[in-house]
Protein backbone atom coordinates (compact mmCIF):
# COMPACT_ATOMS: atom_id res chain seq x y z
CA UNK A 1 0.00 0.00 0.00
CA UNK A 2 1.32 3.43 -0.90
CA UNK A 3 1.61 6.04 1.89
CA UNK A 4 2.29 9.37 0.14
CA UNK A 5 0.41 11.78 2.39
CA UNK A 6 -0.23 11.05 6.05
CA UNK A 7 -0.55 8.16 8.41
CA UNK A 8 -4.10 9.20 9.28
CA UNK A 9 -5.17 8.29 5.75
CA UNK A 10 -4.22 4.69 6.52
CA UNK A 11 -6.80 4.46 9.29
CA UNK A 12 -9.63 3.97 6.82
CA UNK A 13 -10.61 0.44 5.96
CA UNK A 14 -7.60 -1.34 7.49
CA UNK A 15 -8.07 -4.71 9.22
CA UNK A 16 -8.47 -5.25 12.92
CA UNK A 17 -6.21 -7.54 14.87
CA UNK A 18 -7.78 -8.82 18.07
CA UNK A 19 -5.26 -9.33 20.82
CA UNK A 20 -6.50 -11.82 23.37
CA UNK A 21 -5.16 -12.66 26.77
CA UNK A 22 -1.61 -13.98 26.59
CA UNK A 23 0.80 -15.58 28.99
CA UNK A 24 3.41 -13.05 30.04
CA UNK A 25 6.97 -14.18 29.29
CA UNK A 26 9.59 -13.28 31.91
CA UNK A 27 12.72 -12.02 30.16
CA UNK A 28 16.00 -13.37 31.56
CA UNK A 29 19.06 -11.18 32.01
CA UNK A 30 22.01 -12.71 30.15
CA UNK A 31 24.46 -9.79 30.25
CA UNK A 32 25.14 -6.94 32.65
CA UNK A 33 27.82 -4.28 32.24
CA UNK A 34 27.89 -2.97 35.78
CA UNK A 35 27.82 0.82 36.18
CA UNK A 36 30.20 0.99 39.13
CA UNK A 37 32.68 -1.53 37.77
CA UNK A 38 32.93 0.32 34.45
CA UNK A 39 32.47 3.85 35.87
CA UNK A 40 29.35 4.48 33.81
CA UNK A 41 27.41 7.71 34.29
CA UNK A 42 23.70 8.19 33.48
CA UNK A 43 23.13 6.97 29.91
CA UNK A 44 21.00 9.17 27.66
CA UNK A 45 20.92 6.79 24.69
CA UNK A 46 22.12 3.28 23.96
CA UNK A 47 22.67 1.99 20.41
CA UNK A 48 23.43 -1.55 19.30
CA UNK A 49 25.17 -2.41 16.03
CA UNK A 50 24.13 -5.26 13.69
CA UNK A 51 26.95 -7.30 15.29
CA UNK A 52 25.85 -6.54 18.86
CA UNK A 53 28.41 -3.82 19.69
CA UNK A 54 26.93 -1.41 22.26
CA UNK A 55 27.46 2.38 22.25
CA UNK A 56 26.44 4.27 25.41
CA UNK A 57 26.29 8.07 25.50
CA UNK A 58 27.87 9.79 28.50
CA UNK A 59 26.64 13.37 28.58
CA UNK A 60 28.67 14.47 31.60
CA UNK A 61 31.90 13.38 29.90
CA UNK A 62 30.75 14.40 26.39
CA UNK A 63 31.74 11.02 24.97
CA UNK A 64 30.55 7.53 24.08
CA UNK A 65 31.60 4.27 25.72
CA UNK A 66 31.87 1.26 23.39
CA UNK A 67 31.40 -2.36 24.51
CA UNK A 68 31.77 -5.67 22.66
CA UNK A 69 28.82 -8.10 22.41
CA UNK A 70 30.27 -10.07 25.35
CA UNK A 71 30.49 -6.92 27.50
CA UNK A 72 34.22 -6.22 27.15
CA UNK A 73 35.04 -2.49 27.05
CA UNK A 74 36.46 -1.57 23.64
CA UNK A 75 37.23 2.09 24.27
CA UNK A 76 35.82 5.61 24.16
CA UNK A 77 34.82 7.92 21.32
CA UNK A 78 34.67 11.70 21.66
CA UNK A 79 35.58 14.36 24.19
CA UNK A 80 34.38 17.80 25.24
CA UNK A 81 34.81 20.48 22.57
CA UNK A 82 33.67 21.63 19.15
CA UNK A 83 36.50 20.32 16.96
CA UNK A 84 36.73 17.09 14.96
CA UNK A 85 35.62 14.13 17.06
CA UNK A 86 34.48 16.43 19.88
CA UNK A 87 30.97 16.94 21.27
CA UNK A 88 29.14 19.47 23.43
CA UNK A 89 25.56 18.13 23.48
CA UNK A 90 25.63 14.36 23.64
CA UNK A 91 22.02 14.24 24.89
CA UNK A 92 20.80 15.19 21.39
CA UNK A 93 22.90 12.63 19.54
CA UNK A 94 21.54 10.03 17.14
CA UNK A 95 23.67 7.16 15.84
CA UNK A 96 23.71 4.30 13.36
CA UNK A 97 26.02 2.24 11.18
CA UNK A 98 27.09 2.27 7.54
CA UNK A 99 28.67 -1.15 7.31
CA UNK A 100 31.13 -1.23 10.23
CA UNK A 101 31.39 2.58 10.36
CA UNK A 102 29.58 4.30 13.22
CA UNK A 103 27.93 7.63 12.46
CA UNK A 104 26.99 10.17 15.13
CA UNK A 105 25.12 13.47 15.08
CA UNK A 106 24.98 16.25 17.65
CA UNK A 107 22.08 18.60 18.44
CA UNK A 108 22.78 22.10 17.20
CA UNK A 109 25.77 21.01 15.08
CA UNK A 110 25.11 20.53 11.33
CA UNK A 111 27.66 17.78 10.92
CA UNK A 112 28.07 14.04 10.84
CA UNK A 113 30.91 12.28 12.67
CA UNK A 114 32.08 8.98 11.17
CA UNK A 115 34.08 6.55 13.33
CA UNK A 116 35.75 3.35 12.11
CA UNK A 117 35.67 -0.06 13.82
CA UNK A 118 39.07 0.79 15.34
CA UNK A 119 37.28 3.71 17.09
CA UNK A 120 39.37 6.26 15.18
CA UNK A 121 37.84 9.30 13.49
CA UNK A 122 37.28 8.60 9.79
CA UNK A 123 35.99 12.03 8.75
CA UNK A 124 33.45 14.76 9.41
CA UNK A 125 30.69 15.52 6.92
CA UNK A 126 28.54 18.68 6.84
CA UNK A 127 24.77 18.36 7.10
CA UNK A 128 22.36 20.76 5.36
CA UNK A 129 21.01 23.60 7.47
CA UNK A 130 17.97 24.40 5.29
CA UNK A 131 15.31 22.45 3.45
CA UNK A 132 15.36 23.02 -0.31
CA UNK A 133 12.35 22.39 -2.52
CA UNK A 134 12.31 20.17 -5.62
CA UNK A 135 13.11 23.15 -7.88
CA UNK A 136 15.74 24.68 -5.63
CA UNK A 137 13.39 26.80 -3.51
CA UNK A 138 14.68 27.53 0.00
CA UNK A 139 12.33 28.04 2.95
CA UNK A 140 13.43 31.51 4.01
CA UNK A 141 10.73 32.45 6.56
CA UNK A 142 11.23 29.33 8.69
CA UNK A 143 7.64 28.00 8.57
CA UNK A 144 9.09 24.72 9.84
CA UNK A 145 11.64 23.82 12.46
CA UNK A 146 15.08 22.86 11.23
CA UNK A 147 14.90 19.26 9.95
CA UNK A 148 16.51 16.89 12.44
CA UNK A 149 18.46 13.86 11.20
CA UNK A 150 16.87 10.60 12.38
CA UNK A 151 18.40 8.15 9.93
CA UNK A 152 20.53 7.49 6.87
CA UNK A 153 19.03 5.48 4.00
CA UNK A 154 20.99 2.77 2.17
CA UNK A 155 21.57 5.18 -0.75
CA UNK A 156 23.11 7.65 1.78
CA UNK A 157 20.19 10.08 1.52
CA UNK A 158 19.08 11.72 4.79
CA UNK A 159 15.96 10.79 6.74
CA UNK A 160 14.72 13.77 8.74
CA UNK A 161 11.92 14.87 11.03
CA UNK A 162 10.55 18.38 11.49
CA UNK A 163 7.52 20.28 12.76
CA UNK A 164 5.59 23.04 11.06
CA UNK A 165 5.05 26.19 13.08
CA UNK A 166 1.49 27.03 14.12
CA UNK A 167 -0.08 29.43 11.65
CA UNK A 168 2.69 29.07 9.06
CA UNK A 169 1.95 28.90 5.35
CA UNK A 170 3.68 25.91 3.80
CA UNK A 171 4.74 25.69 0.16
CA UNK A 172 2.69 23.38 -2.06
CA UNK A 173 5.62 21.01 -2.48
CA UNK A 174 5.52 20.27 1.27
CA UNK A 175 2.15 18.47 1.63
CA UNK A 176 1.82 18.37 5.41
CA UNK A 177 -1.86 18.23 6.50
CA UNK A 178 -2.92 21.14 8.67
CA UNK A 179 -3.98 18.89 11.55
CA UNK A 180 -0.63 17.07 11.67
CA UNK A 181 2.48 18.21 13.48
CA UNK A 182 5.58 16.04 13.10
CA UNK A 183 6.43 15.04 9.56
CA UNK A 184 9.14 12.95 7.93
CA UNK A 185 11.17 13.52 4.78
CA UNK A 186 13.88 11.96 2.72
CA UNK A 187 16.44 14.55 1.64
CA UNK A 188 19.49 14.59 -0.59
CA UNK A 189 22.88 15.25 0.97
CA UNK A 190 22.57 18.95 0.07
CA UNK A 191 19.17 19.31 1.78
CA UNK A 192 16.89 19.05 -1.26
CA UNK A 193 13.61 17.32 -0.49
CA UNK A 194 13.43 13.98 -2.29
CA UNK A 195 10.26 12.54 -0.80
CA UNK A 196 7.57 13.32 1.74
CA UNK A 197 7.20 10.16 3.84
CA UNK A 198 4.27 11.04 6.09
CA UNK A 199 3.11 12.89 9.18
CA UNK A 200 1.71 12.24 12.65
CA UNK A 201 -1.65 13.65 13.79
CA UNK A 202 -1.20 16.66 16.03
CA UNK A 203 -1.68 15.06 19.45
CA UNK A 204 -0.27 18.19 21.13
CA UNK A 205 -3.62 19.95 20.80
CA UNK A 206 -5.36 17.03 22.54
CA UNK A 207 -2.71 16.77 25.24
CA UNK A 208 -2.65 20.45 26.18
CA UNK A 209 -5.28 22.82 27.50
CA UNK A 210 -5.24 26.61 27.45
CA UNK A 211 -5.17 29.68 25.24
CA UNK A 212 -2.81 32.41 24.04
CA UNK A 213 -2.01 33.32 27.67
CA UNK A 214 -0.55 29.92 28.42
CA UNK A 215 -1.08 26.18 28.17
CA UNK A 216 -0.80 23.22 30.52
CA UNK A 217 -0.04 19.58 29.72
CA UNK A 218 -2.86 17.17 30.51
CA UNK A 219 -1.75 14.02 32.41
CA UNK A 220 -2.38 10.54 30.94
CA UNK A 221 -2.99 11.90 27.48
CA UNK A 222 -2.36 9.17 24.85
CA UNK A 223 0.40 10.44 22.58
CA UNK A 224 1.73 8.85 19.42
CA UNK A 225 4.90 6.79 19.73
CA UNK A 226 7.41 6.53 16.90
CA UNK A 227 10.68 4.81 16.25
CA UNK A 228 13.58 6.41 14.40
CA UNK A 229 14.86 4.62 11.29
CA UNK A 230 18.57 5.25 12.09
CA UNK A 231 20.16 2.58 9.84
CA UNK A 232 17.08 0.34 9.65
CA UNK A 233 15.37 1.99 6.65
CA UNK A 234 11.93 1.69 8.22
CA UNK A 235 10.11 3.21 11.14
CA UNK A 236 6.97 2.62 13.17
CA UNK A 237 4.21 4.98 14.26
CA UNK A 238 1.76 3.84 16.95
CA UNK A 239 -1.34 5.96 17.55
CA UNK A 240 -4.14 5.62 20.10
CA UNK A 241 -7.65 5.21 18.76
CA UNK A 242 -9.22 8.08 20.72
CA UNK A 243 -8.07 11.20 22.55
CA UNK A 244 -9.40 9.85 25.85
CA UNK A 245 -8.14 6.27 25.22
CA UNK A 246 -11.60 4.83 25.81
CA UNK A 247 -12.25 2.86 22.62
CA UNK A 248 -9.84 -0.01 23.30
CA UNK A 249 -7.71 0.16 20.19
CA UNK A 250 -4.41 1.44 18.89
CA UNK A 251 -2.91 1.34 15.41
CA UNK A 252 0.53 0.27 14.26
CA UNK A 253 1.85 1.58 10.94
CA UNK A 254 5.26 0.63 9.54
CA UNK A 255 6.72 2.87 6.83
CA UNK A 256 9.50 2.05 4.38
CA UNK A 257 11.76 5.05 4.92
CA UNK A 258 13.33 4.75 1.48
CA UNK A 259 10.14 4.51 -0.61
CA UNK A 260 7.36 5.80 1.63
CA UNK A 261 5.39 2.56 1.26
CA UNK A 262 3.24 1.22 4.07
CA UNK A 263 4.67 -2.16 5.08
CA UNK A 264 2.14 -2.81 7.85
CA UNK A 265 -1.10 -1.14 8.85
CA UNK A 266 -3.05 -2.89 11.56
CA UNK A 267 -5.28 -2.00 14.46
CA UNK A 268 -4.99 -3.84 17.78
CA UNK A 269 -7.62 -4.17 20.47
CA UNK A 270 -6.95 -4.06 24.19
CA UNK A 271 -9.02 -3.74 27.32
CA UNK A 272 -9.16 -0.03 28.32
CA UNK A 273 -8.57 0.73 32.00
CA UNK A 274 -10.62 3.60 33.50
CA UNK A 275 -8.83 6.22 35.61
CA UNK A 276 -10.57 6.43 39.01
CA UNK A 277 -12.12 9.84 39.64
CA UNK A 278 -10.23 10.09 42.95
CA UNK A 279 -6.96 9.61 41.06
CA UNK A 280 -7.85 12.44 38.67
CA UNK A 281 -8.84 14.68 41.59
CA UNK A 282 -5.58 13.94 43.39
CA UNK A 283 -3.53 14.68 40.28
CA UNK A 284 -5.35 17.95 39.67
CA UNK A 285 -4.82 18.99 43.29
CA UNK A 286 -1.13 18.14 43.14
CA UNK A 287 -0.65 20.14 39.93
CA UNK A 288 -2.45 23.14 41.36
CA UNK A 289 -0.45 22.92 44.61
CA UNK A 290 2.93 23.22 42.93
CA UNK A 291 4.94 26.28 43.93
CA UNK A 292 5.14 29.46 41.85
CA UNK A 293 2.41 28.56 39.35
CA UNK A 294 0.96 31.69 37.69
CA UNK A 295 -2.75 32.31 38.47
CA UNK A 296 -3.83 31.84 34.84
CA UNK A 297 -2.28 28.35 34.78
CA UNK A 298 -4.06 27.44 38.00
CA UNK A 299 -7.35 28.23 36.28
CA UNK A 300 -6.38 26.10 33.32
CA UNK A 301 -5.58 23.11 35.51
CA UNK A 302 -8.93 23.62 37.25
CA UNK A 303 -10.82 23.58 33.94
CA UNK A 304 -8.73 21.07 31.99
CA UNK A 305 -10.48 17.85 30.97
CA UNK A 306 -8.46 14.76 31.81
CA UNK A 307 -8.73 11.51 29.83
CA UNK A 308 -11.23 9.00 31.16
CA UNK A 309 -8.89 6.02 30.62
CA UNK A 310 -5.19 5.28 30.93
CA UNK A 311 -3.30 5.37 27.62
CA UNK A 312 -2.64 1.98 26.02
CA UNK A 313 1.11 2.41 25.49
CA UNK A 314 4.14 4.47 26.42
CA UNK A 315 6.84 3.77 23.87
CA UNK A 316 7.74 1.74 20.77
CA UNK A 317 10.91 0.19 19.34
CA UNK A 318 11.81 -1.59 16.12
CA UNK A 319 14.64 -4.02 15.47
CA UNK A 320 16.68 -4.51 12.31
CA UNK A 321 14.94 -7.85 11.83
CA UNK A 322 11.59 -6.03 11.68
CA UNK A 323 10.50 -6.97 15.19
CA UNK A 324 8.19 -4.37 16.75
CA UNK A 325 7.99 -3.82 20.51
CA UNK A 326 5.28 -1.70 22.15
CA UNK A 327 5.65 -0.77 25.80
CA UNK A 328 2.27 -1.15 27.48
CA UNK A 329 1.24 1.52 29.94
CA UNK A 330 1.69 0.96 33.65
CA UNK A 331 3.72 -1.22 36.01
CA UNK A 332 2.48 -4.68 37.01
CA UNK A 333 4.04 -6.15 40.17
CA UNK A 334 7.26 -4.21 39.65
CA UNK A 335 7.50 -5.14 35.96
CA UNK A 336 6.95 -3.30 32.69
CA UNK A 337 5.35 -5.30 29.90
CA UNK A 338 6.13 -5.03 26.19
CA UNK A 339 4.06 -6.54 23.39
CA UNK A 340 6.26 -7.95 20.62
CA UNK A 341 5.11 -8.30 17.00
CA UNK A 342 6.83 -9.84 13.99
CA UNK A 343 7.25 -8.14 10.61
CA UNK A 344 3.71 -9.10 9.58
CA UNK A 345 2.20 -7.75 12.80
CA UNK A 346 1.59 -11.17 14.34
CA UNK A 347 1.98 -11.50 18.07
CA UNK A 348 5.20 -12.92 19.47
CA UNK A 349 4.04 -12.54 23.07
CA UNK A 350 4.05 -10.10 25.96
CA UNK A 351 7.45 -9.91 27.66
CA UNK A 352 8.05 -8.51 31.15
CA UNK A 353 11.15 -6.60 32.28
CA UNK A 354 12.02 -5.01 35.65
CA UNK A 355 10.45 -1.56 35.94
CA UNK A 356 13.88 0.01 36.44
CA UNK A 357 14.99 -1.14 32.96
CA UNK A 358 14.70 1.17 29.92
CA UNK A 359 14.85 -0.64 26.60
CA UNK A 360 16.65 0.93 23.63
CA UNK A 361 17.07 -1.90 21.10
CA UNK A 362 15.18 -5.11 20.34
CA UNK A 363 15.03 -8.10 18.04
CA UNK A 364 13.05 -11.33 18.18
CA UNK A 365 13.94 -12.98 21.49
CA UNK A 366 16.43 -10.33 22.69
CA UNK A 367 16.48 -6.78 24.05
CA UNK A 368 19.11 -4.30 25.21
CA UNK A 369 18.65 -1.52 27.72
CA UNK A 370 19.87 0.27 30.82
CA UNK A 371 19.11 -0.39 34.46
CA UNK A 372 19.26 2.37 37.04
CA UNK A 373 17.28 4.98 38.90
CA UNK A 374 16.68 8.33 37.13
CA UNK A 375 19.73 10.58 37.40
CA UNK A 376 21.87 7.80 38.89
CA UNK A 377 24.47 5.57 37.29
CA UNK A 378 23.14 3.22 34.62
CA UNK A 379 24.26 -0.35 34.00
CA UNK A 380 23.89 -1.82 30.51
CA UNK A 381 21.77 -4.97 30.39
CA UNK A 382 20.78 -7.52 27.78
CA UNK A 383 17.80 -9.85 28.09
CA UNK A 384 16.69 -12.92 26.19
CA UNK A 385 13.62 -15.14 26.06
CA UNK A 386 11.98 -17.71 23.86
CA UNK A 387 9.47 -15.92 21.69
CA UNK A 388 6.03 -17.45 21.33
CA UNK A 389 4.07 -17.85 18.11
Amino acid sequence: MRCPIAFAVLLLGAPWSDVGAQTVIQAKEDLRIDAESHDLLPIWWLWVSPKGVMVASQQQDRNFRIFAPDGRPLGTVGRNGQGPGEFRRVEGTRAGWIGDTLWLTEAGQPRLTLVGPDLKLVRMEPLPTELIGPRGETLTEAPITKPFLIGIAPDRSLLTMSLWRDGAVLPKWLPVPADHSRFFLRESRDGRMVQFLGAIPNDVTACEFGDSKGRVVVPWCPRAAMTEPLDRNRFVVVTAGASNASNGSYRVVVIDAGKGDSLLNREYRYRPVPIPSRTIDSARTALMSAKEIPPQLLQMYRKAKFPSHYPPFRNALMGRDGTIAIELYGVVKGMREWRFLDTRGNDLGVVAFPASVRLFAVEEGRAWGTDGEPGDQDSIVRYSWRAGR
